[in-house]
């Protein structure tokens, strides 16, 4: 078989550069000299780089809240004068107890004794005297009924004004901004039109300028309540941009209901007709668990009712987990029943479990690392009896990182499928899964990675694969992640509807596009490559993926950011990157359970890397031409998730002060149906998928916890973009977690790395 496209290129290195964004960054904190920082610890230039490109950001994300602030509140202040219209109904709330009359277009006092005191609130121009010369010249009368008071014998509180439902309620007219009461006017024939003409702005035009003059002196009853330029321009933008937003919304929310419903269908459906004909590679990557929590996971892939698949557990490092009595390594050993010897009458002999050479994610002598190969099976017990699975152990020597141990199976599948020089270890490998399973590397399409604390519910990995093996199209799906220690905190609680949320409503919306921006590496499921008729089409392993994946050298924090914080999102996005046009799906039938952090120092670390990786990575996004045009397009929606990503802590600070002003002044409705709507529409998802009351309850702990989320969480994260640790979210007692820090050429590590084909390494054995 040939691969499509195949050029073999040495791995790309990420190197810095004296970016325009460099200099930026340099410019913003220009006020900190260098030595101050060297006196604060950050010795090398990489530490300060990242530490100004960090203030740089957070001078970017002040200026995104600044502009959120200006189109909130500043801009109407600025443009916007707002007039103190007198309406009749305005002035009958601030004069409830006080008598006042309307006369000729004027709001006058009256006095409680005054006989005008029984007429308070309504239209009395009838009673006052008129002065209209320009009646007599146009018509020899005058055309409306007079009395005998005197204005200026009343005092006047102001011009009255009308609003147009005012003016079609008493029906008035209106020529140009001034209003007219024709009710009590004997009109002559010739003006007759205009009484209660609503608008008679150009129907006024044909009447002469003296016959105007006359009509307007005798009917004149006030001036319209219009505002000024700048406040309907203000007005506008303000009406736009919520329904806008009101739109996205609710696309997104009926969008996300319409492909819960159809995606269950079409599982129905495929559960029925499809075969599990397409190879699977389970794979899990663990680090520092326990026994408990690596005996669930892989108890829950052992019982996966899918007959083609192969179970792949690498161990990053002889690492002893906090609270464990033995490493991870050790623990994985004992789970698991070795393989016999010369199985099939192979050359595997004794199954040696030697260390292997493989090159790694590090520079230096570090990069080169070993590690053991364990074949074998695992058993799972269940209710009908003992299922018993083929499993590949990965045991590193030394820690590297989850994504050197993604790199591993990666690295693997791209040089069997391109057939280049293979290291030791992938020749061990290629070996033994083939004698173990009896399945030849290159047939397996798909792999599903898991992280060591999840469980996979079952049918999962049987729905993933047959929706991936019903449409080429799709090179990556994702499942619903529920939370297993649900009521362990209060910490625990708040994430429950922020997980069940984050997954029907975003990655439902975005799945109807193909687009999901973000496959959760603890539970997704990667096309390792297509198979055409005469050659195979390489997907997860193409080059493009594992030159920039496979990275060693991270320089600038926005590199930083993406490698060693966010591999997954990261993971996702090249695919977006390389492969616009097929699709990244999320399947709500497929399950999982995971344990999330119960402290929240844990869950500080945790969304710290999160929130980080997600902005760097959106940014990156912006460059993908994603499917659609201007605003009905995910590039749309991807600018509005980064601007809303970055603006958070400002509009939870603005929310707090729009219901405030709501109970303490008078109410501002738009917002607050916005709002309402934000917040409510995710309630309303419950119905449409999942069915399960008892998550109205969680959706309340979500909103009593929004100022967590929104402001403590956001902000922790913004002052730490130069935070490339993974803090509490591991923790370990062995000492080997360190990486070695010895330098070496390229040169010099070169040729401590054995690269041959597979054939040489078979003539060498």
């Amino acid at each position: 078989m040939e691969v499509e496209g195949f050029e073999e290129t040495p791995r790309i290195v990420i190197r810095p550069k004296d970016s325009a964004w460099l200099t930026f960054s340099t410019i913003c904190t220009s006020f900190i000299p260098s030595f101050m920082l060297r006196v604060f610890g950050m010795k090398s230039k990489e530490m300060r780089n990242a530490w100004r490109e960090k203030v740089a950001l957070c001078w970017m994300i002040a200026f995104a809240c600044c502009c959120l602030a200006f189109l909130t509140y500043g801009m109407t202040m600025l443009v916007c004068n707002p007039t103190m219209f007198l309406t009749p109904e305005k002035v009958a709330e601030i004069r409830e107890d006080d008598p006042w009359v309307i006369a000729r277009g004027k709001i006058l006092e009256v006095s409680p004794g005054d006989k005008l005191a029984n007429s308070s609130g309504n239209n009395v121009s009838t009673m006052f005297k008129l002065n209209a010369p320009s009646c007599q010249k146009a018509f020899g009368k005058d055309i409306a009924n007079a009395g005998s008071l005197d204005i200026s014998d009343y005092g006047e509180i102001g011009p009255v004004n009308y609003t147009w439902s005012s003016v079609l309620k008493n029906k008035l007219t209106v020529i140009g901004t001034s209003v007219y009461d024709t009710n009590n006017a004997v009109l002559p024939e010739k003006v007759s039109f205009l009484k209660n003409a609503s608008d008679a702005t150009r129907a006024s035009e044909c009447l002469s300028d003296i016959e105007l003059q006359c009509f307007k002196e005798s009917c004149y009853a006030g001036e319209l309540a219009i505002k000024s330029v700048g406040c309907q321009i203000t007005d506008a933008f303000l009406y736009l941009s919520c329904v806008a937003i009101m739109g996205l919304v609710l696309s997104r929310f009926f969008l996300a209901v319409a492909y819960s419903v159809v995606s269950r269908v079409q599982n129905w459906r495929l559960l029925r007709r499809s075969s599990d004909s397409m190879p699977v590679i389970l794979m899990t990557a663990c680090y520092s668990e326990g026994r408990e929590g690596l005996k669930a996971t892989l108890d829950s892939l052992c019982q996966q009712e899918y007959d083609n698949k192969l179970i792949v557990v690498v161990a990053d490092g002889v690492i002893t987990g906090s609270g464990n009595d033995a490493s991870t390594p050790e623990i994985l050993k004992s789970l698991i029943t070795p393989a016999s010897s010369g199985l099939g009458g192979s050359k595997l002999g004794d199954w040696a479990t030697t260390p292997q050479q493989y090159i790694s994610i590090a520079s230096g002598s570090s990069k080169v690392n070993y590690a053991e190969v364990h074949p074998g099976t695992y058993t799972a017990s269940t209710k009908t009896g003992p299922v018993v699975a083929n499993i590949i152990l990965i045991l590193k020597t030394s820690n590297r990182g989850k994504r050197d141990s993604q790199m591993i199976i990666m690295n693997f599948f791209h040089r069997v499928l391109y057939k280049t020089r293979m290291t030791q270890l992938d020749y061990d490998l290629h070996r033994k899964i083939k004698e173990l399973s009896g399945i030849v590397p290159d047939t397996f399409g798909a792999i599903l990675m898991v992280d060591a604390d999840t469980s996979v519910r079952q049918g999962a990995v049987r729905t993933m694969a047959r929706t991936m093996l019903s449409d080429e199209t799709i090179m990556g799906v994702c499942g619903e992640t529920l939370i297993s220690n649900k009521f362990g905190s209060w910490v625990t609680a708040i994430q429950v509807f922020e997980y069940y949320v984050s997954h029907h409503m975003a990655k439902g919306f975005e799945s109807v596009f193909g687009n999901v921006t973000c496959l959760p590496g603890c539970f997704c499921m990667y096309r390792i490559r297509i198979k055409r008729e005469e050659a195979f089409s390489p997907v997860l392993v193409a080059p493009e993926i594992m030159h920039s994946y496979g990275s060693d050298e991270t320089k600038t924090l926005h590199e930083k950011n993406l490698l060693l914080l966010g591999e997954d999102r990261y993971l996702s996005t090249l695919l977006l990157k390389t492969f616009p046009k097929k699709k990244l799906m999320f399947l709500p039938s497929a399950l999982c359970d995971t344990v999330v952090p119960d402290k929240f120092s844990v869950l500080l670390s945790q969304r710290r890397r999160w929130i980080n990786s997600t902005i760097h990575n959106l940014f990156e996004l912006l460059k993908v031409d994603l499917c659609g045009s201007f605003c009905c397009s995910m590039q749309f929606v991807v600018i509005l998730e980064l601007f809303g990503t970055l603006v958070l802590p400002a509009a939870i600070l603005f929310t707090g002060v729009l219901i405030a002003t709501a109970f303490i002044l008078q109410p501002v409705w738009i917002p607050l149906i916005l709002l309402f709507a934000i917040l409510g529409l995710p309630a309303g998802l419950i119905f449409f998928t999942n069915f399960n009351p008892f998550y109205f309850f969680w959706l309340v702990v979500y909103l009593i916890s929004l100022p967590i989320w929104n402001f403590i969480l956001p902000v922790y994260a913004f002052w730490h973009f130069d935070d490339f640790s993974w803090g509490e979210t591991r923790r370990v007692d062995s000492p080997e977690a360190a990486h070695d820090k010895a330098e070496e050429t390229a040169s010099q590590v070169s040729e401590k790395i054995t690269l041959m084909s597979y054939e040489d390494f078979e003539a060498a054995s």
